[in-house]
């Protein structure tokens, strides 16, 4: 889950929901990456492996509040991270290298044993996929693995950051790309648009949202539309 905290209320963004709003960035992005489908496909499900673990909402209890992807206990989450690539890689090596390199990039710096596993047994699946991409493919990688990047930063901007705002730390300065900075401007609460504006036409993103209590109990199930705006 994405976790926003509104008030005494808890707004939930399940995973896939989340990277099927990157998938909508990628669409519209100022450049067509190369191959479209497979990257495009990756993007918009590079969280599919979150299906499972977001069907109920865990708890907590030190903080009292739901688990984010940010806490969510190792022991399950870098399961689901393998079990999702590999249902990508299934439909397509591009697509299941882009979402390997992806996860991998998130434990770097990690000393635990779970962690380390993980990094080195997607090292090796990303060798064996490389393996079958022409010198064009290859060529993409970077460009395809900052989109990657980028698009699954805009659509968490949205779920971390209440309509209207820029409180989120990790996006307050902005987005870069290619060494320059693409700056966010809410024009209203439910309209956003970004400078320079790096896609091809104004657009509508949707993202499916729970609102849970304190009481551990969900109170509404909505959608959060935004107009992508020049």
């Amino acid at each position: 889950m994405i976790v926003r905290v509104q008030g005494d209320q808890f707004v939930l963004f399940k995973q896939h929901d989340h990277s099927r709003g990157s998938g909508v960035f990628a669409a519209y992005w100022q450049e067509r990456p190369e191959p479209y489908e497979s990257v495009h496909y990756a993007i918009e499900n590079h969280d599919i492996g979150w299906n499972q673990l977001d069907h109920t909402i865990l708890w907590n209890e030190e903080t009292n509040r739901p688990f984010s992807f940010i806490d969510y206990p190792l022991a399950a989450k870098l399961p689901a991270y393998t079990s999702g690539i590999d249902l990508i890689e299934r439909k397509g090596a591009y697509a299941g290298y882009l979402c390997s390199r992806h996860f991998v990039s998130f434990f770097r710096d990690s000393e635990d044993d779970e962690s380390i596993r993980f990094v080195k047994n997607e090292r090796k699946r990303q060798r064996r996929l490389k393996q079958s991409f022409t010198p064009h493919e290859k060529n993409k990688l970077a460009d395809n693995y900052r989109l990657l990047k980028m698009c699954d930063d805009l659509s968490l901007f949205i779920c971390l950051n209440e309509p209207g705002e820029n409180t989120f730390p990790w996006f307050r300065e902005g987005f870069n790309w290619n060494g320059n900075t693409i700056t966010p401007i809410w024009k209203d609460r439910s309209t956003l648009t970004f400078s320079p504006y790096p896609f091809i036409q104004s657009f509508e993103i949707a993202l499916p949202y729970q609102l849970v209590n304190r009481k551990r109990q969900v109170v509404q199930r909505t959608c959060l539309t935004i107009q992508i705006t020049r």
